[in-house]
């Protein structure tokens, strides 16, 4: 039975917040995405910081949410709360819709964007080979010893577009900075880094001066 975007998308953020073992959430991920058609432009599809999807049709974006359970203890991805003035409690941060005629009047596909966050405990490797993206595959979860795990919360955006016959997800985009993830669970690299900038600046004024 068709249902609306606004009730995908509310039964999307109660996964996360629910419980359930990571393998009973992504498959109840996956079940809110569209079916594969054989056409790639209308399979479901995520994309991860860039315009274009990572992770094509169901296997891969099956794969993609088993991987962040995996990578990632506690998991979560959720709504911002926004602190405004003359508010005691925050507030959750707006869902944005487009127009009822975009892309076209006659052939409308409803969108809404979310500002949201992305955290967890960082206990696994991410992915090594296809689909690997760097910072974060290159980072080695810290050990109980260092201190570890570490934790992680990234604002981003994400943007879902909609089936508009069955209200399934078709593709989902997340805009985040996944450097700061490396300042979070490789804080050593990021000290390193700014230590070469700090070099760097200071050789540049002593060849200037």
């Amino acid at each position: 039975m068709p249902v609306s975007a606004d009730d995908t998308l509310t039964k999307f953020f109660a996964i996360f917040a629910g419980g359930g073992s990571p393998d009973q959430k992504t498959a109840d991920l996956v079940a809110l995405f569209c079916a594969d058609t054989g056409n790639p432009t209308a399979a479901p599809a995520v994309g991860i910081t860039h315009h274009g999807p990572n992770f094509v049709g169901v296997a891969q974006v099956t794969l993609l949410w088993r991987q962040f359970f995996t990578a990632f203890q506690d998991f979560m991805f959720s709504p911002a709360k926004l602190t405004l003035p003359g508010y005691p409690d925050d507030v959750p941060a707006p869902r944005l819709y487009s127009k009822h005629d975009f892309p076209r009047a006659d052939a409308p596909i409803p969108i809404i964007g979310v500002q949201c966050f992305l955290s967890g405990d960082h206990v696994g490797p991410w992915f090594q080979g296809d689909h690997a993206s760097l910072p974060l595959s290159g980072i080695r979860p810290a050990r109980a010893a260092h201190n570890g795990p570490l934790h992680t919360q990234l604002p981003a955006a994400a943007v879902f577009a909609f089936d508009p016959r069955s209200g399934l997800i078709t593709h989902l985009w997340v805009y985040l900075d996944r450097y700061k993830m490396m300042h979070d669970l490789a804080p050593g690299v990021a000290a390193l880094l700014a230590g070469f900038h700090k070099a760097l600046e200071e050789h540049k004024a002593a060849v200037s001066a």
